[in-house]
């Protein structure tokens, strides 16, 4: 079984133990961004819709809400470990570069674990929706790079600090103009490949496209013209 494969039974939720039954994912800080559907553990009450970062209340600071019989109620994260999950939006393709975001922003964030969940939840939005345009057979591959790029420039953000955090005295502000520029380089670099790869993927799905599709669609544009 591929692990992307294996990625898609966890989005389902339909691992099974050795006993037949469904195996409890439990609702932790770290998958709680891809939920989408939660229930109290030990319960056989419907699954109800959950609302990660549902709201703000100032910075870095958050409300995790779910659905329930119409109305809205907060679940603060000290409570997760009370739900399970029964439906994920997309697989944890970063999952395991959740502490090395988090080292990431060791020496410049005052909150380094929510920066470091903020950038692994936008990253794995970006992969997922990148997928949708990608051949299966070329999809393991991008998943394997992407994570790969992504470890490498948290590695790099590491090495950057903030005065603000760190303190001024003995801060070093050249030797950190040279890590952020190293960093923004490899996050240019991260760029480039994505537009190229996702370039590449069109133009291979263009070209094994029946000709008589693309005629009907170069039909479809001209007659939108008129």
């Amino acid at each position: 079984m591929t692990e992307m494969q294996v990625h898609e039974e966890r989005v389902m939720n339909l691992v099974e133990s050795s006993s037949g039954n469904p195996t409890i994912t439990p609702l932790t800080k770290t998958n709680a961004h891809r939920a989408e559907s939660i229930r109290r553990i030990g319960t056989d009450k419907d699954a109800v819709a959950f609302h990660f970062r549902k709201k703000s209340t100032g910075m870095y600071m958050y409300i995790h809400t779910y659905t329930e019989n119409g109305e809205e109620k907060e679940l603060r994260a000290s409570d997760f470990k009370n739900w399970e999950v029964t439906g994920f939006k997309y697989p944890g393709y970063l999952e395991e570069l959740e502490e090395i975001a988090v080292n990431a922003y060791r020496w410049n964030s005052h909150d380094p674990g929510t920066r470091a969940e903020t950038d692994i939840m936008g990253y794995e939005k970006q992969l997922h929706e990148d997928l949708k345009k990608i051949p299966e057979a070329k999809k393991q591959d991008y998943i394997n790079t992407y994570k790969s790029k992504i470890s490498v420039l948290f590695h790099s953000l590491s090495r950057c600090a903030n005065p603000m955090v760190t303190g001024r005295g003995g801060f070093n502000f050249q030797r950190n103009e040279k890590a952020q520029n190293a960093y923004q380089n490899r996050y240019d670099e991260f760029l480039k490949w994505r537009e190229k790869f996702l370039k590449t993927m069109q133009l291979l799905t263009e070209k094994d496209r029946p000709e008589e599709e693309k005629r009907e669609e170069t039909w479809r544009r001209l007659i939108l013209r008129k």
